[in-house]
């Protein structure tokens, strides 16, 4: 969905090619039943996910660290 919307504002897009992605996006959302819960329920789930597979914040040290650990 947030491709589909990320294509729908980016510039330059001829009409027809709009068109097309808002109903291919419209049409995925009512095959799904598609609502805003949904969505708000997939971007939770990513963050916490994100959250799981990198528990602590990127630093300098810590990519140093696993640089080194490859080698």
């Amino acid at each position: 969905m947030k491709i589909i919307r990320r294509n729908l504002e980016k510039p330059p897009q001829p009409k027809e090619g709009k068109d097309t992605s808002k109903g291919k996006g419209d049409e995925v959302r009512k095959k799904l039943k598609w609502n805003v819960s949904h969505e708000d329920a997939l971007k939770s789930l990513q963050e916490r996910n994100n959250l799981d597979a990198h528990p602590s914040p990127l630093t300098e040290e810590i990519l140093a660290e696993r640089k080194n650990s490859w080698i």
